[in-house]
């Protein structure tokens, strides 16, 4: 498990660069765990060996991943202007599915599509 921590402030371009580099790992969705300053989640248990903080690694924002159209790209950018705890993992869930599912943005009876709605 990876932990990213954000600040309640982090833009897309924060959240894209660590991202990148957790695509790169080929980290599924369920292997982060994004928390921002923001939650109002208990860091107890947390440990300094699997924590990453912003900024990343310089090129980290460089780091090779696939595809995204920009609809979805769009979308992402949608995602993170809110100010929910969750959106981090949401958006990260959405940019891995729409590398394997190309289609993923005309499901609209798909929860994680009908979730960024809400």
């Amino acid at each position: 498990m990876k932990t990213v921590h954000l600040p309640g402030d982090a833009d897309f371009d924060a959240w894209r660069a660590v991202a990148r580099v957790a695509l790169a790992e080929n980290r599924a969705p369920e292997q982060v765990e994004w928390v921002s300053s923001d939650a109002a989640q208990s860091e107890l248990f947390q440990t300094a060996s699997d924590a990453v903080s912003v900024p990343p690694v310089a090129g980290a924002s460089e780091a090779p991943v696939g595809h995204v159209s920009k609809a979805g790209l769009t979308l992402l950018r949608v995602i993170l202007r809110h100010r929910d705890p969750a959106r981090f993992a949401l958006a990260y869930r959405l940019l891995w599915r729409l590398q394997r599912e190309k289609a993923l943005l005309e499901i609209a009876t798909d929860p994680d599509i009908r979730e960024r709605r809400g």
